[in-house]
């Protein structure tokens, strides 16, 4: 293969994409999660407990990549999630900052509750394409979760 011919296939597009796949996979996304791999045996299953963890690692090792997985996993179970990314709030100052965690909870809740919460499991397309998996539960009832709580 000579110089040239070589220059050429890497300008080529089927390249060009594959850097930019590659590069999209390096960071952490709600649509990477259909691809994780867990880094240890038993990773997933000791963070997804109902306890309290702490997650560290260097720059890099993965951390959001398993929040997201951890996300995702416990959406489409159907289990009440609220991801709250604090790098938001980190010019926030006390008080401030708890409020304004409390409330993007509180919001992230009621997202929860519009979306993966009452999606019938029937929604195929919604469930592949942002969680790679369809829930074996049945949904939450639409009507009670939109009610106001005095009438729950």
């Amino acid at each position: 293969m000579t110089k040239k011919s070589k220059e050429r296939v890497l300008d080529s597009l089927q390249v060009q994409k594959l850097v930019q796949l590659v590069d999209e996979s390096v960071r952490a996304s709600r649509e990477g999660v259909k691809h994780f791999v867990e880094p240890t045996p038993g990773v997933l299953a000791k963070a997804k407990s109902k306890r309290h963890n702490i997650i560290f690692g260097r720059r890099g090792s993965g951390k959001s990549s398993l929040l997201q997985k951890i996300s995702a996993d416990l959406t489409v179970d159907r289990t009440p999630i609220a991801m709250v990314d604090l790098e938001t709030f980190k010019q926030h100052s006390y008080p401030d900052v708890l409020l304004s965690i409390l409330i993007k909870s509180f919001v992230e809740v009621e997202n929860w509750l519009d979306t993966a919460a009452t999606n019938p499991a029937s929604k195929t397309s919604f469930w592949t394409r942002w969680f790679g998996a369809v829930p074996t539960k049945p949904g939450f009832h639409r009507e009670t979760t939109q009610a106001p709580t005095s009438a729950r």
